[in-house]
């Protein structure tokens, strides 16, 4: 089977590539002009064929996924071939029981004279990325809306937040306090510093 030739004969088959990819958490895989599968690494066939590559090498997505999906792939897929250019994506698909965000990079994979031969493609689980964002969005947002006055230094002591209730209680603008010691802040009769 050509395929079957083209793995065998290509970068991917040297012991330093395979040993990369075999300690590589995410997800990589490549294809040939007709967007067969060439290669997967060993995660990808865990989540998607059942630990066999021979059950991936020559098929395409949809032989793998649901009609929709292998259609989406293919269409980023065939961006990459028409523009020889570099895809990023954020894909959201349903993986081991829950909810995974991924992002997926596919970019053009060229011959020695430069000739696009298939795509390349890797991606990575964000999944904690944008569940840790969400809830610092949410904090932030509690923070903002807090009915107490808050103010945050960083490691040196100097303000690197403070919320709207603390704005409008000291008179301070956001912007005149960022970056300066607390000890600037002057309100009559307390100390902002011991709070006496």
């Amino acid at each position: 089977m050509k395929v079957e030739r083209e793995i065998q004969t290509s970068e991917f088959n040297t012991p330093t590539f395979k040993a990369i990819l075999k300690h590589y958490p995410g997800l990589v895989w490549a294809k040939n002009l007709k967007l067969q599968y060439t290669f997967c690494n060993d995660r990808y066939l865990q989540l998607f064929s059942n630990n066999i590559l021979d059950s991936i090498v020559g098929q395409t997505d949809y032989d793998l996924f649901d009609k929709d999906l292998a259609h989406k792939f293919s269409l980023q897929d065939l961006q990459v071939l028409e523009y020889a250019t570099e895809v990023s994506v954020e894909e959201t698909l349903y993986i081991d029981d829950e909810w995974c965000t991924f992002e997926i990079i596919r970019t053009p994979n060229k011959n020695e004279v430069g000739e696009v031969i298939g795509i390349i493609a890797y991606c990575r689980d964000i999944t904690l990325i944008r569940r840790n964002e969400d809830t610092l969005h949410k904090l932030r947002k509690a923070l903002e809306h807090s009915p107490t006055a808050v103010i945050i230094p960083n490691e040196k002591g100097r303000i690197e937040y403070v919320n709207k209730k603390f704005v409008e209680l000291t008179g301070y603008a956001e912007l005149e306090l960022l970056g300066k010691n607390p000890r600037i802040i002057k309100i009559p009769g307390k100390n902002i510093v011991t709070g006496k």
